[in-house]
């Protein structure tokens, strides 16, 4: 079950026999909802705190998260499915055009170690969207940038915040880029996100 406003997130368990040790998001989005995970590295990882590896001890903290599940039209009309575990990005936040749009859906609300969205959680539910104006001059956009490490960055009259369950994007140009837990993805025309509540279990 996601998390409730005021609840406390995850539970004491025995250590698991057999975890799974990743040091990246991408390396998370290739792990099964069977396995219990124990994470190293990566934007998931700083939004759990930076925790040490789970020791040989009795017990320890068993966090299950949500999962991204996305579905890519490419150029060629095949479709492509994947999982991701931090975030799903359309667009450049800085780019040498100095405009256009950037949309960034992220599960747990860092993104490239930046607070993108401040109240997002990785087992609430919902996707969090941060978006930029495609107006957004360049000089506010690397502000923007410099105070999303702490958060700073919003409100803004032109970022949105939004907390949705779904999400789709049709490229809007040749050039604008798509990357999955940082992973770029060529020839891409349409993609869409959803939720998967309670997908992954993250051990600490």
């Amino acid at each position: 079950m996601t998390i409730r406003k005021g609840e406390q997130w995850g539970s004491r368990i025995s250590t698991p026999s057999r975890i799974r040790h990743v040091s990246s998001d991408a390396e998370i989005a290739q792990c099964s909802s069977e396995d219990f995970i124990a994470v190293g590295g990566g934007d998931i990882y700083a939004t759990l705190g930076s925790p040490a590896f789970v020791s040989e001890s009795d017990q320890c903290t068993l966090l299950p998260m949500d999962a991204l599940q996305v579905e890519i039209l490419l150029s060629d009309a095949s479709e492509k499915s994947c999982t991701a575990a931090s975030c799903i990005e359309v667009g450049s936040l800085i780019s040498p055009l100095k405009s256009g749009r950037y949309i960034c859906v992220t599960n747990g609300g860092i993104v490239s170690g930046r607070n993108f969205a401040p109240r997002a959680h990785p087992n609430d539910g919902r996707l969090d969207i941060m978006q930029l104006a495609e107006t957004m001059s360049f000089r506010d956009r690397l502000t923007a940038k410099k105070k999303a490490l702490t958060g700073t960055h919003v409100p803004h009259p032109s970022i949105s915040l939004r907390q949705v369950e779904t999400f789709s994007a049709k490229r809007s140009g040749e050039r604008e880029k798509l990357r999955i837990d940082g992973v770029s993805v060529a020839n891409w025309i349409e993609v869409s996100v959803s939720i998967v509540p309670d997908y992954w279990q993250i051990v600490v």
